[in-house]
């Protein structure tokens, strides 16, 4: 009886789901594309070899992501690059901090008005 065990790796490696987007962004002022995003981190495409055949963005260089969210509301939030291929384009990174404004969602009237009875159908709250 073998007791080899065969299976194949997982290619994935990240740690959250991420969902396909296609958002236009700054990192550093350098305008970049973002194409897929998730709790913990992003992928997206603009890097390049700099004239001095350095990559950009660096492996483990922190940044300043700027984008608008739906709302068109300015978010900012810091980075770390953990991962550039210049031949394709795409790079990817983890986000350092994320502030109150990248994960709030709009409560509702109900909220706002302090009732925090959640509202029905038919225009009465339970």
């Amino acid at each position: 009886m073998s007791t080899r065990v065969i299976g194949f790796a997982d290619k994935e490696l990240r740690r959250d789901r991420r969902r396909a987007v296609a958002i236009d962004a700054l990192l550093d002022a350098q305008d970049v594309r973002i194409l897929d995003i998730g709790l913990s981190g992003f992928g997206a495409t603009g890097a390049f070899l700099r004239h001095d055949n350095t990559p950009w963005p660096e492996v483990e260089q922190r940044a300043e992501l700027e984008l608008s969210d739906y709302k068109t509301r300015e978010v900012e939030i810091l980075v770390t690059i953990n991962y550039v291929d210049v031949e394709t384009g795409r790079f990817g990174g983890n986000f350092i901090e994320l502030s109150g404004n990248c994960v709030r969602r709009d409560p509702g009237p109900h909220v706002a008005s302090g009732n925090f009875a959640s509202p029905r159908n038919d225009g009465t709250r339970t």
